[in-house]
């Protein structure tokens, strides 16, 4: 009887968390730096000016933000379960890839505090970021899942709440580790590359057709 007590109060308790929880963007929680924690960093990206330096951590699935001048840690963001990699696509604007959840996760920077903005569910276990400026494009390799998934990017002014389009998703016969983009100056394109975590195959992919298949060892 205690135990079915016990079990009721706990279902009252998620559903009415689940239910009544604000809907809304995303917060991030902001971390105490001095705290111990397994942080294992995982990506280093610099701000815009060069001042700040964005470490994420992957174990703790924070964000770490340093002065590039004094190397003083000012601040210290949870967004990602665990975080597996960090990219800057806009002067105050990044996406992160939490590997626990499959989401992308895009925040802003501003006057050293941490803003999520949106989150966005992506391929399972997204392993690696590949960022193309010149097409607008943001490539997302999955590790366990095998898969490349292509996502367009929004104009950074009106990314508020928006998510990003999915364009395509292609699967691999190997878990996806790296991804590197290879320019074609004859005929003006672009190869994706998609690396081998663990062993030494590699594909490439026409960057604007990946189901198009041109080459793999």
């Amino acid at each position: 009887m205690i135990r079915s007590a016990f079990f009721v109060c706990g279902v009252f308790l998620a559903l009415a968390t689940f239910f009544c929880s604000p809907v809304g963007k995303p917060a991030s929680e902001q971390v105490d730096p001095q705290t111990q924690l397994r942080r294992r960093p995982a990506k280093l990206v610099l701000t815009a000016d060069d001042s700040r330096l964005l470490v994420g951590n992957r174990a703790s699935g924070t964000i770490s933000i340093v002065n590039t001048e004094t190397g003083d840690v000012l601040g210290e963001w949870q967004i990602a379960s665990e975080l597996s990699d960090l990219v800057r696509w806009a002067p105050d604007r990044y996406i992160a890839s939490d590997f626990g959840t499959g989401e992308l996760v895009s925040f802003q920077l501003e006057s050293d505090r941490l803003q999520v903005l949106w989150r966005q569910a992506t391929i399972r276990y997204p392993q690696v970021l590949l960022l193309d400026t010149s097409s607008d494009q943001l490539y997302v390799g999955g590790l366990w899942s095998r898969q490349v998934g292509v996502y367009r990017l929004p104009e950074p002014e009106k990314s508020d709440g928006q998510h990003f389009d999915h364009d395509n998703t292609t699967n691999t016969t190997f878990c996806v580790g790296h991804l590197c983009l290879l320019p074609d100056e004859k005929t003006e394109s672009q190869s994706l590359l998609i690396g081998d975590a663990f062993g030494d195959r590699w594909a490439s992919r026409p960057a604007d057709d990946l189901e198009a298949d041109s080459g793999s060892v």
